[in-house]
């Protein structure tokens, strides 16, 4: 059975020991990759966005030295709100990680495709979906042969936390409406709120995924901190039914 581990807001920092909100976010993610990896080795990592804090290519080149450091597999990593698209790219062409360029990446696991969508614009905290982005996916999800899987940063629809769901991109909620009507589609993932988000509409499955450092208070009407610790989602795809499974671990 494929498997996908993913893991979401990193938020890396360019200096060795920095620390964001009291929290080492290099050490965390090294302790994240351990604990994951040590589970079950995956068939892809997806890296759903935040990867670095402002720091740019600094944080991209911390990130692939500390996934190599532990895994040698296929890498997907998308930009957040704290990325920057360009030197993100830069980074990862050179290290053989697959980031989408400019609007959308796909990548085969097993007879599954993992469709991965830049959100982002630098220097702005909401996502956006433009209409070259939307075309692009469109097209991707009408050439379907098999089951799809969508990563993006931010989440589609509201979680419930206002400070949040200001982020929503504004064709968010009627993206989501066409893509449940899709009968390729199984799920979407997504990063950006620092905790687990578990819902279906229709019969695709919306994932919203912890960070690997700090996680945010669910419901929560300002920024508000959570004492869970740190965690990531694991994506079982199966090859017989076309179904997922899915399940969140955090580290002990």
């Amino acid at each position: 059975m494929p498997t996908v581990l993913q893991i979401s807001d990193m938020h890396l920092l360019a200096e060795p020991g920095a620390q964001l909100l009291d929290t080492d976010t290099a050490q965390t993610l090294e302790a994240v990759l351990k604990q994951a990896l040590a589970q079950r080795c995956p068939d892809l990592l997806l890296a759903t966005g935040d990867l670095a804090h402002d720091c740019g290519a600094p944080g991209y080149e911390r990130f692939v030295r500390l996934v190599r450091r532990h895994y040698d597999g296929p890498v997907v990593a998308l930009p957040g709100n704290h990325d920057l698209g360009d030197a993100l790219r830069a980074v990862f062409s050179a290290a053989d990680v697959t980031a989408p360029a400019p609007h959308c990446a796909s990548v085969a696991v097993g007879h599954w495709e993992l469709l991965a969508i830049d959100s982002h614009r630098d220097g702005e905290p909401g996502g956006q979906l433009d209409e070259a982005l939307l075309a692009a996916l469109r097209a991707r999800v009408a050439a379907a042969t098999g089951p799809l899987l969508l990563a993006l940063h931010h989440p589609l629809v509201p979680v419930g936390a206002p400070w949040l769901d200001k982020d929503c991109p504004a064709n968010g909620a009627s993206l989501l409406e066409w893509l449940a009507k899709q009968p390729a589609l199984r799920a979407v993932v997504y990063g950006h709120v620092h905790q687990q988000v578990e819902r279906m509409v229709g019969d695709c499955a919306v994932l919203g995924t912890p960070s690997t450092c700090f996680q945010f208070a669910p419901h929560s009407a300002r920024f508000a901190l959570d004492a869970r610790p740190p965690g990531w989602r694991w994506l079982f795809l199966d090859e017989q039914g076309d179904r997922l499974r899915t399940q969140v671990d955090r580290l002990q």
